[in-house]
């Protein structure tokens, strides 16, 4: 990956190609979509807004061209451009200025929590929307009321579905430069931000309002802010992966320990996602009660 990061920064017209051919790949490959939009936020990282918006606008154009060869549905660029590419290059700027990566983890998250309130200011039946558009993608073998009844379920949670898929990429694609810049110029540096990352208590307070308002069942304020609480819970994620990483890597038993908690999410995230709130309240109580402190090497 160092060799691809090298390569990248070569030059705009370099990273202006990776980015845009690994958009195309990604349509077949979906993970590829992080190494994309990672590309652009090397490149912002390292070299600022204005280079940045050189490889964004290159990368866009060049991907509208291949997707015109390729007879793409003429709004797939456009989408990507503002779903894929465009986030990551706003939360780079954040980290490059504010030099804290817990701010533009933060500032991410308050992004899709935002776009969901666009979403529903545009779009009052948020969930007749989804209906519309939901039973084009599923499997034509599934009984009709069982159909029904997933549209119905789904479509209640796609607005904040959609808006953590948007979160996550992002933050992935920023983790990505960043990891970059760190093995060209600043070795191990990237290892020690992550390991940092934090919440303030500000918005932990957020999310447990936003947790009472969902649970009150206020009709169309409480789905409102259900679909917020989706994406906002993924700070806390983030958080506890950064906070059980750090207490992990203190043990005697870090070079066996770090990697299976890693397989163990990984795997959690495929099958059940049962690890998920667990590792969410871990980030929650890291707010308070600062886990990192745990020390639990053996004597």
């Amino acid at each position: 990956m160092k060799v691809l990061a090298e390569f990248i920064m070569r030059g705009r017209w370099y990273a202006v190609i990776v980015a845009s051919v690994l958009a195309m790949i990604s349509l077949a490959i979906t993970p590829l979509i992080v190494v994309s939009s990672g590309t652009v936020g090397l490149v912002t990282l390292r070299r600022g807004a204005s280079e940045g918006t050189v490889v964004l606008a290159g990368a866009g154009l060049l991907t509208l061209g291949f997707g015109m060869l390729l007879n793409a549905d003429p709004w797939l660029i456009p989408l990507y451009v503002a779903l894929i590419w465009l986030p990551v290059w706003l939360i780079a700027l954040v980290l490059r200025e504010g030099k804290h990566i817990s701010l533009a983890v933060e500032v991410a998250v308050m992004l899709s929590v935002v776009g969901v309130l666009v979403f529903y200011l545009f779009n009052t039946d948020a969930a007749a929307f989804w209906k519309q558009w939901l039973p084009q993608i599923m499997p034509k073998n599934i009984p009709a009321d069982m159909a029904k009844q997933i549209v119905d379920f789904l479509a209640l949670h796609m607005t904040g579905a959609a808006a953590l898929m948007v979160v996550m990429i992002a933050l992935l694609g920023l983790f990505m430069g960043r990891w970059w810049q760190a093995q060209l110029y600043n070795p191990d540096g990237f290892r020690k931000e992550f390991l940092g990352i934090h919440a303030q208590v500000r918005t932990a307070i957020l999310l447990l309002i936003v947790v009472l308002v969902t649970i009150a069942k206020f009709g169309k304020i409480s789905e409102i802010s259900l679909n917020t609480l989706i994406p906002l819970v993924m700070l806390y994620v983030v958080v506890g992966i950064s906070v059980l990483h750090s207490v992990l890597a203190k043990t005697n038993m870090a070079k066996v320990a770090v990697p299976m908690f890693y397989t163990m999410f990984a795997l959690s995230m495929i099958m059940n996602r049962t690890m998920l709130p667990i590792v969410a309240l871990v980030g929650l109580a890291d707010t308070w009660l600062d886990v990192r402190k745990i020390n639990l090497k053996q004597t």
